[in-house]
């Protein structure tokens, strides 16, 4: 029967795994003032360590699927609205610049036919 400290999981093993699988970004900040009085917070080289959504938790996970997660384990009825608009601007963003690569793509496809038709006359005229 395993009990109290051993069931306890390391945390800063998982927050360091998290950070080499790139789920977790890790970060060292220099604290705000008012903050330098809860020395506990404050790592010996006198920073704060702070952590972001990593590449990985973003493609696999996504910013909204967090958000709502986040608001659930704080008892939240429903995430922010500021926080879901802020998102959705963001997608609506990326989805603008997609448009444009593609065009881009199409554009560069188009070309490419070109070049290939052009490249099969000279062979059928010679």
């Amino acid at each position: 029967d395993i009990t109290g400290a051993a069931q306890t999981p390391d945390i800063d093993a998982l927050l360091e795994k998290f950070v080499h699988l790139d789920y977790l970004l890790k970060e060292k900040i220099e604290p705000p003032e008012s903050s330098l009085e809860s020395s506990a917070l404050v790592g010996d080289d006198g920073k704060l360590t702070a952590y972001a959504m990593g590449p990985r938790a973003a493609m696999e996970i996504g910013r909204r699927q967090i958000i709502y997660f986040c608001s659930n384990v704080l008892g939240e009825q429903a995430p922010d609205p500021t926080m879901l608009a802020e998102i959705e601007e963001d997608e609506a963003l990326d989805n603008d610049e997609g448009d444009v690569e593609e065009e881009n793509y199409e554009e560069e496809e188009e070309v490419i036919e070109e070049e290939r038709g052009k490249a099969k006359r000279v062979k059928r005229e010679r």
